[in-house]
């Protein structure tokens, strides 16, 4: 079991932007109250870390959930376990995109289909509830609505939402029929993701209509 702590530091390390392990490791749950484990843990990692054990650390997840529910705003940040982020179409890249995922929009620019809009990315951290917004446009002039998908990868940079690592969490519809007929570039569409700390929260709005839609999806099952 330390040789695998050992792998999630070192990992968190690599990724975490910040160049370094974490300082502090605390330890919660029925093993930490196991003495010899304790004590293997200070040995082990104690020169390089400092190792916290609360009195009674089995019941301390209770109280930290209970905690939360009462103060959910005592969390401020939280770190992306995942890559989250959108089905979009991207200019396409002869030579790099199949021309399978090739099409051309209603104003003749090419379009590569089912790429990954990244929201945020794999370790990043964020701040909680704060909006990610983002700009999208239709790709026809008679869509009179949008479907937007989303998704999440352990990819740190995924490239498609259909390759290896990538799963589809959630999505929702937004109405487009009051701007139906206008050029692509005055039907933009914002694309907001918040990333509260206990759920992902996605919303797409059409400031020509004022149509909002909205979903929520629970960070136990992203």
């Amino acid at each position: 079991i330390l040789d695998k702590v050992a792998e999630q530091l070192a990992t968190i390390g690599r990724t975490s932007g910040a160049g370094a392990e974490p300082e502090t490791l605390v330890l919660v749950g029925g093993f930490a109250r196991s003495p010899w484990l304790c004590e293997r843990m200070r040995a082990r990692f104690g020169e390089r870390h400092r190792i916290l054990v609360p009195p009674d650390p089995a019941l301390a997840v209770l109280e930290g959930a209970v905690h939360f529910a009462y103060r959910p705003d005592v969390f401020v940040s939280r770190q992306a376990k995942y890559t989250y982020g959108f089905e979009t179409a991207k200019p396409f890249e002869e030579g790099v995109d199949s021309t399978m995922r090739m099409y051309r929009d209603d104003e003749g620019d090419l379009l590569c289909v089912g790429r990954f809009g990244v929201a945020v990315r794999r370790m990043d951290s964020v701040r909680v509830n704060d909006a990610h917004p983002f700009r999208i446009v239709p790709v026809r002039e008679d869509q009179d609505e949008l479907d937007v998908r989303l998704y999440r990868s352990a990819k740190a940079d995924p490239r498609y939402v259909d390759e290896d690592g990538s799963e589809e969490i959630g999505r929702l519809t937004v109405d487009l029929s009051g701007t139906v007929g206008r050029p692509l570039r005055e039907r933009p569409i914002m694309l907001l993701f918040y990333f509260g700390a206990a759920e992902l929260r996605v919303e797409v709005f059409d400031p020509a209509t004022g149509g909002t839609s909205r979903v929520s999806v629970d960070f136990d099952r992203v």
